[in-house]
């Protein structure tokens, strides 16, 4: 709070001074919580430091930009095979967090904490969620997996039925990638479509739109890449890169 309210008056004029704050104009006088100026009025130092963080209503562009020079950046190890769609039935959270939450628990359910002998510990979800017309939240996820087509289906058709209360009108969708660039191709052009980007007014706390979960996993691949390729080598157990 004190370093973003130093850096704002800085830009505005201002300078610290042994952690207090100073005015470069004698005409000017600060407070412990006010800013006086001689030619009238004051203001509140709290309020040059912003307020709360509103909730993201739709994906930015920033946002968007940030999708995809991530995918770009572990498009070396991330080669998913699969994707993913997962829909809520009639009866929908209108809760960020819930569905997050429900996005994670199949997640981890996958990774290997399930009743069936298929599972993954190497699993990777790059994951985007969207809105659909009639204000249900849907997310569409990249997967890469060690999993089969069969056992993949069968774990998530099991699990998301029992996170939207065995509906059997939940959707489930599971289609193939046959390309190793089929990452950037579905980001670029079907993860950034603007129609369904957009919350409802009755969602609420959307959070982010985009992520990866398994990202360990990306991390040690890109380390096992980088060494088989040069990029970087291990001595006595520390990383160098070179």
């Amino acid at each position: 709070m004190k370093l973003k309210l130093f850096q704002r008056l800085e830009s505005i004029g201002y300078k610290k001074d042994y952690g207090h704050v100073v005015s470069l104009d004698p005409r000017i006088e600060i407070g412990n919580n006010y800013l006086k100026v001689v030619r009238g009025g004051s203001v509140n130092l709290a309020n040059l430091c912003g307020g709360p963080r509103l909730a993201q209503t739709y994906l930015t562009s920033k946002s968007r930009r940030a999708m995809l020079a991530r995918v770009d950046e572990i498009s070396n190890v991330f080669k998913p095979q699969y994707m993913l769609t997962l829909t809520y039935p009639k009866e929908f959270p209108l809760d960020g967090k819930k569905v997050k939450q429900d996005l994670k628990e199949l997640y981890y359910y996958i990774r290997g904490n399930n009743n069936f002998s298929a599972k993954d510990s190497n699993i990777i979800f790059f994951w985007k969620m969207e809105f659909q017309h009639r204000g249900a939240p849907h997310f569409h996820i990249l997967v890469q997996t060690d999993l089969d087509y069969m056992d993949l289906v069968k774990l998530c058709l099991k699990k998301w039925m029992s996170l939207t209360h065995n509906d059997q009108k939940v959707c489930v969708d599971v289609g193939k990638i046959r390309e190793d660039f089929a990452a950037k191709i579905y980001c670029s052009v079907h993860f950034s479509k603007d129609s369904q980007n957009t919350k409802p007014d009755n969602f609420e706390r959307p959070g982010r739109y985009w992520g990866i979960l398994g990202y360990d996993r990306i991390e040690k691949m890109a380390s096992e890449w980088k060494v088989a390729h040069n990029k970087l080598e291990i001595v006595d157990g520390n990383i160098h890169y070179v």
